[in-house]
């Protein structure tokens, strides 16, 4: 509950967008109580598992040209954009089925794993996602850590490889270099309220405030600098720093972010203690939604959230059930 405490605490410290307030409590509620309740059914995990098979299906055939929802769905343009499945972005698609990937091995075995995996793995590819490659890469080295089967190593480096060859021909460096535009930007007023944070909602309302000081350090009051400028090409209204480390430091303190940190340790801690590779599964995807944080805002979308959810309640021993 320190998650929700944090929120809560940082959301009453200054003003704040309500929305904004009110969706953090209630998922990080959410996210508690699913971790410290009795563990988590395998039906639920199959459920889950199947579901994300489902939305990566409709993702392979949106990559193809077949998109299920052409008639209805939103207009996007771009041969990556157009994989959006049932979550809007090629970026909230990989970042929710890396997450159900995982859950898969934790649920299900063998062939029915397999089956599961393919077109899931598929979809990740299909969606050209950095973050994701980064994000797999973390959870692949997990399970070489844990299990020591070479099947299961071979096909994780597999699969490393095929999401590599799927952003073959995309640029990291300017993906790399918006991202540190934005860290760069965010990151002075991480002092500004560093206990409570600035809350929820901040990074939005205080955007256009934030990235005027940033200019003007580096610019003063010339317009023609900032245009030169290769930093231009970020700058834009933003909802989030694309780091939810980051984020949370500055929106909930450095409590909410001691809170999260230690959320993530204590279940990751908790799952070494199911053999096997069911618990090298949700230590990976622990470990990957952790990485893709570094990188992407996962902790502000429903879908990852609940998720995320499963993956805490899966890290304690079905044997027990009991909170890490």
């Amino acid at each position: 509950m320190a998650l929700a405490a944090a929120t809560l605490a940082s959301a009453l410290a200054g003003p704040s967008a309500l929305r904004a307030a009110s969706f953090d409590a209630v998922a990080f509620s959410l996210l508690a109580a699913c971790w410290f309740a009795t563990g988590v059914g395998p039906r639920a995990l199959q459920a889950t598992s199947l579901a994300g098979a489902l939305a990566a299906t409709v993702a392979v055939l949106q990559a193809f040209g077949f998109d299920p929802f052409a008639s209805f769905g939103p207009g996007v343009t771009g041969e990556r954009l157009r994989v959006y499945s049932t979550l809007g972005n090629p970026d909230f698609v990989a970042s929710a089925i890396t997450a159900t990937l995982a859950l898969t091995f934790a649920a299900w075995k063998g062939r029915a794993a397999l089956l599961l995996a393919l077109p899931q793995v598929a979809a990740l590819a299909a969606t050209r996602s950095f973050a994701t490659l980064g994000a797999v890469a973390v959870g692949a080295a997990v399970v070489a850590a844990r299990v020591k089967i070479p099947r299961v190593l071979v096909a994780a480096l597999a699969v490393l490889a095929v999401l590599g060859a799927g952003v073959a021909g995309r640029s990291v460096a300017g993906r790399l270099a918006g991202r540190w535009y934005l860290v760069r930007v965010a990151a002075p007023h991480l002092a500004d309220a560093p206990f409570l944070g600035l809350g929820p909602g901040a990074v939005e309302r205080e955007w256009p405030l934030w990235e005027l000081d940033f200019w003007k350090q580096r610019c003063g009051n010339s317009r023609a600098c900032v245009e030169a400028h290769p930093d231009r090409r970020f700058a834009e209204a933003q909802e989030h720093v694309h780091c939810d480390w980051l984020e949370r430091a500055v929106t909930t303190g450095w409590l909410g972010l001691a809170a999260l940190g230690w959320v993530f340790a204590a279940a990751a801690r908790a799952s070494r203690r199911n053999p096997g590779l069911p618990g090298a599964a949700v230590s990976a995807g622990l470990g990957a939604f952790a990485a893709r944080a570094v990188f992407d805002f996962p902790l502000a979308r429903p879908a990852d959230l609940c998720v995320l959810a499963l993956l805490l309640a899966a890290s304690s021993p079905p044997s027990t059930g009991a909170a890490p």
